[in-house]
C-alpha cells in the first residue's frame, strides 16, 4: 500500500479506468513534482462499516442474474464511510523550515491518532505558522476539505466534518470474488486442457 491508498484503487487510477480522476487518485495528476522537499499528511478516518451478506442465490434474487456476465470479476459487498485525505507540501530548501515542519507534522500525527485536534489547534493559535503550511493541496472526495489550502483551516473543517456522519463518505469499497458466491456448477465454468 502507498500511503494507504488500496492497491486496487492505485492500479485503476493509473490505468484510468476510473476516468475521470477524482479524490485521492487526483494526487497522480499533481502539477509538481515530489522531491526530498515534499510532505505528505494522510489522514484516513472509518465512522461506519456497511456489509451485505451475499451468496450466488441471494444476488440471482437481487439482480435477476443467473449467473454473472463472464468479465465480471468481483461484486462490491460492503463500504466503509468516513474521511480521507492526502495534503502536500513542498517546502523550501532551508534545513530550519524543514525541521520546523517535520516537528510540526508530528507533534499533529500524534495529536489526530488520540483524535485531539482542538488542542493542536489551541497550541498553534497565535504562533507563526512556516509558510509552507499555509500553501497546501489537498486530495479529497470531500469538498470542503479540498478547497483548504492551509493547514489551520484543513484542521478546522476535518474537525467539524468528524461530528455529522452525513458529512462522511464512501473511503473503502470492499470487494468480494464473484467465484466465491457461485459454485462452478452455478457459473457452467468448464476447464480446458
Amino acid at each position: 500500500r502507498l500511503i494507504g491508498i488500496e492497491d486496487e484503487l492505485r492500479l485503476s487510477a493509473l490505468l484510468q479506468s476510473t476516468p475521470p480522476r477524482r479524490g485521492l487518485a487526483r494526487l497522480l495528476d499533481h502539477p509538481q513534482a515530489f522531491d526530498q522537499y515534499t510532505r505528505f499528511l494522510h489522514y484516513s478516518y472509518v465512522k461506519s462499516t456497511e456489509k451485505l451478506i451475499l451468496d450466488g442465490i441471494a444476488i440471482a434474487d437481487i439482480t435477476g442474474i443467473k449467473k454473472p456476465p463472464m468479465r465480471t470479476s468481483h461484486v462490491i459487498t460492503g463500504t466503509q464511510f468516513g474521511i480521507q485525505f492526502v495534503a502536500v507540501m513542498h517546502l523550501p530548501p532551508d534545513i530550519d523550515v524543514v525541521n520546523d515542519v517535520e516537528h510540526i507534522l508530528t507533534e499533529l500525527r500524534d495529536r489526530l491518532s488520540n483524535n485531539r485536534i482542538k488542542t493542536f489547534l489551541s497550541g498553534i493559535e497565535g504562533k507563526a505558522i512556516p509558510p509552507a503550511l499555509l500553501n497546501l493541496t489537498v486530495y479529497s472526495s470531500i469538498d470542503n476539505l479540498r478547497h483548504t489550502t492551509t493547514l489551520p483551516a484543513l484542521l478546522q473543517e476535518l474537525d467539524r466534518i468528524k461530528k455529522d456522519i452525513c458529512n462522511c463518505v464512501a473511503i473503502v469499497y470492499i470487494l468480494q470474488p464473484i467465484a466465491s458466491l457461485y459454485s462452478a456448477k452455478s457459473l457452467n465454468l468448464t476447464t480446458h486442457n
